[in-house]
């Protein structure tokens, strides 16, 4: 079996990936014929970083002559994600970064870290997979991520999890996102966090152990006005404006900070909780007030 494994990897090796659908079907092949994890996880880490050029990687501009491209190829980057914005929140989704930044060949953390994550996804991996961020610092897929570790803790993620970081170039251990400056860039209290439901809105709100869901993420918990005003977590108002939370403003160091805000005043919307009738006057009035700006997905389900 070992030797089938070893041969359908050095198949794969061998091959020419010029769509990202290409890899994805090598991936499931790789992955359904039972070959290890891990070593699926390095030939894709290098298939990737082979195709993506990290546009904000000074080392490997360099090293592939890239410097007089590199201006035009940040720009390539920059021009994809003020698109991905414009064009509204449906967009906004791991696919649709991978395959763009696949098709442009150049990317940052972000793309890599979707690329990655699709391809997986798009595989068919059981493992847990999420898309994991180190606020204001990286980006990163882990694939295998233990029940109910606990993000901000990387020694909770099990020992089969792995960080399939074709941007930094390799597949790590937890241990390495305490110890390795490209991801807390020297402080270690920079906070780890789960950004799957950002990039993949079916995505399951990811559960630590003992505590409840993440905050911002349990459609049970969350949006609590506005679930209200319309009478049910489910309404497709309070669906987009998870969609906004989720794919806009956890994206962003004030958007979470404004989370971080609301998380605090939930606890006088408790009071009232006793009266529906006073929450959905003050809800429905604020909610025309403070109409975030964007659009509802047309193929929104509710």
């Amino acid at each position: 079996a070992d030797t089938d494994h070893d041969q359908l990897l050095a198949d794969a090796s061998n091959q020419t990936y010029e769509k990202y659908e290409d890899v994805v079907a090598a991936t499931k092949t790789l992955y359904d014929a039972g070959v290890d994890r891990r070593k699926i996880a390095v030939w894709l880490e290098e298939v990737v970083d082979q195709q993506i050029i990290n546009t904000n990687d000074p080392v490997e501009i360099i090293g592939r002559s890239l410097v007089i491209l590199a201006p035009y190829r940040t720009s390539q980057v920059a021009a994809g994600r003020s698109a991905r914005e414009e064009l509204g929140l449906d967009y906004e989704t791991y696919g649709v970064i991978a395959r763009m930044a696949w098709d442009a060949g150049v990317g940052q953390c972000e793309e890599n870290a979707n690329i990655v994550y699709g391809i997986l996804k798009d595989a068919g991996v059981d493992e847990n997979l999420r898309m994991v961020e180190v606020n204001g610092a990286h980006i990163f897929p882990v694939w295998g991520l233990a029940d109910g570790a606990d993000i901000n803790d990387p020694s909770t993620w099990g020992p089969d999890a792995l960080i399939v970081d074709s941007w930094y170039g390799g597949v790590l251990e937890p241990k390495d996102v305490e110890e390795n400056w490209w991801f807390r860039n020297g402080d270690k209290d920079k906070k780890i966090s789960d950004e799957t439901r950002g990039f993949d809105e079916k995505a399951e709100p990811w559960v630590t152990k003992d505590k409840p869901a993440a905050a911002g993420s349990s459609m049970e918990e969350d949006c609590f006005i506005a679930s209200s005003v319309f009478g049910t977590p489910l309404a497709p108002q309070v669906q987009a404006l998870r969609r906004y939370r989720d794919q806009r403003l956890i994206r962003s160091a004030p958007g979470r900070y404004t989370l971080s805000l609301l998380q605090h005043l939930r606890a006088g919307t408790g009071l009232l909780a006793q009266r529906p009738s006073a929450v959905q006057t003050l809800g429905a009035k604020t909610c025309r007030f403070a109409r975030p700006p964007f659009r509802q997905p047309s193929n929104a389900v509710p």
